[in-house]
């Protein structure tokens, strides 16, 4: 399994905080299941695409991680590497901040982008979830 460069160091990281972690993902159970076991105790909850009535871009699957997580969606920041998923995040309530893989996320009012996961330490989701904008891709700049 490719990680993205920081992902590991950031669950890692996250974990060690005692901040609680969700995979929110399009895939079916069957097959995040075997992400989810490649980094044992990284996430809390699971919310794979065939277990919510309506899949990204709406917001259901990241409103089912809030609630599993006993959170409300409004203190919740996430990662997300699509379009699709920012707009299901963001859909949510959820701070979202866009890591961008394979194709752009384009620049949107309120809405943070980073070029890595590597750029998202504590510090960095502790100034997301209290309001701030990261943008760390500038207008039009592309991954």
């Amino acid at each position: 399994m490719p990680w993205r460069p920081g992902a590991r160091e950031r669950l890692a990281g996250l974990r060690a905080a005692g901040v609680p972690t969700a995979l929110v993902t399009m895939s079916y159970r069957s097959l995040a299941q075997e992400v989810v076991q490649l980094l044992p105790g990284a996430f809390d909850v699971l919310v794979p695409g065939d277990e919510v009535a309506r899949g990204k871009p709406a917001p259901d699957p990241y409103l089912r991680a809030a609630e599993l997580l006993g959170v409300d969606p409004r203190e919740c920041v996430a990662l997300e590497d699509s379009a699709t998923g920012v707009r299901s995040a963001e859909a949510a309530g959820c701070r979202t901040v866009a890591v961008p893989h394979l194709v752009p996320v384009p620049a949107a009012p309120g809405r943070s982008r980073v070029r890595s996961l590597a750029d998202v330490d504590l510090a960095v989701l502790a100034r997301l979830r209290a309001g701030e904008v990261v943008d760390l891709l500038g207008a039009g700049e592309l991954p």
